[in-house]
């Protein structure tokens, strides 16, 4: 018996942020600009041997950004890890950078 499995994708669309001229006081991103029109689409499939997370995004910011910024990140399935559980706080969050 042959199985077809179907790649889903969850796709979150956020739009209609507020107007922040600085949206951040400290850190390293102090001072980047953030305006109204600022849209970020995020993409979210399991790998085709279903290990690991895929997610893709893009922000689009017509008032402070010259064309898109896009990025893609993979997260492993490591069921033996512990989740580490934080709410969001600006001093934890720090420590969780995107390279």
């Amino acid at each position: 018996m042959r199985r077809l499995c179907l790649a889903s994708v969850l796709v979150v669309d956020t739009p209609l942020f507020a107007d922040h001229p600085s949206a951040y006081t400290s850190g390293p991103a102090q001072g980047l600009p953030s305006g109204s029109q600022k849209r970020v689409v995020e993409r979210y499939r399991l790998s085709d041997d279903r290990t690991r997370l895929l997610i893709d995004f893009v922000v689009e910011d017509p008032e402070y950004l010259a064309e898109p910024f896009t990025m893609n990140v993979e997260w492993d399935y490591a069921p033996q890890e512990r989740l580490l559980r934080f709410g969001c706080d600006p001093e934890q969050a720090r420590r969780f950078t995107f390279q």
